[in-house]
């Protein structure tokens, strides 16, 4: 019968410069080459900044040719846009973390301390997720699939409260609740730097249980009055003295 023609791995082939034949670039060989290429733009993200990131100085420091960056990236905004959604990725795996919470109470406290953790150690990412000026990037789906978790991730928190008769009310909708306002601690934090953001964490997760508790029943309310907090971000969970057993 016909047999059909070899098809390539990846349809992208460059010029050896040690052989006078086309070396075939295979998906394994991108996808490498496309990380290696995001750490390097990533570290100069933290030091120049939106406006400073250029094209060529991350081909100089790739030691690869000005136009190599994009046979495999659009532009610079689709490199930003591939960051973003590794920034999103290592995110929501801090939310994720907070399920793992073994007693319901202490939910809110991981809640605050893995959102605080994130935006304190990763402060240039942080900003670059929510950059009000960045376009919508077609080229990188990936993106919109980690935001996506991310969100997810708040929402399981809040179901898990509602499952366990702590909080009462649409898990969707007191999650976006929740980001909304831990964000805003965060927004204000990057902005002033003057504030207290591990106290303002707690206080704004402590708030909110505190209204989702108050229509969930009295056992709920118990449970709401003995909701863990933590002294700072980097120290140990600490329980209110006159806490009530579950």
């Amino acid at each position: 019968g016909n047999i059909p023609p070899l098809q390539p791995v990846f349809p992208v082939t460059c010029w050896s410069r040690e052989r006078a034949m086309p070396r075939l670039i295979t998906q394994t060989t991108v996808a490498d080459f496309r990380g290696r290429l995001c750490d390097v733009a990533a570290e100069m993200f933290t030091e120049m900044g939106r406006d400073g990131f250029n094209m060529r100085e991350l081909a100089k420091r790739l030691r690869v040719s000005p136009m190599t960056a994009y046979r495999y990236f659009r532009d610079k905004e689709e490199i930003l846009a591939a960051l973003r959604a590794r920034a999103f990725a290592r995110f929501a795996a801090k939310l994720e973390s907070v399920q793992a919470a073994q007693r319901p109470r202490q939910r809110g406290a991981a809640l605050a301390h893995v959102y605080g953790e994130f935006v304190q150690q990763e402060e240039t990412s942080y900003r670059l997720m929510f950059d009000l000026f960045q376009p919508a990037v077609p080229g990188v789906p990936e993106l919109a699939v980690q935001e996506s978790r991310a969100r997810a991730a708040m929402t399981e928190f809040a179901r898990l409260m509602v499952r366990d008769g702590l909080f009462e009310g649409d898990p969707d909708l007191i999650g976006d609740v929740f980001w909304s306002a831990l964000h805003g601690v965060a927004a204000l934090h990057l902005t002033s730097k003057q504030t207290d953001i591990d106290r303002l964490l707690n206080e704004t997760v402590r708030a909110l249980s505190s209204a989702y508790c108050s229509g969930a029943g009295a056992r709920s309310n118990d449970l709401c009055a003995a909701l863990v907090t933590h002294d700072t971000l980097a120290g140990s969970y600490r329980t209110r003295p006159h806490l009530p057993a579950e």
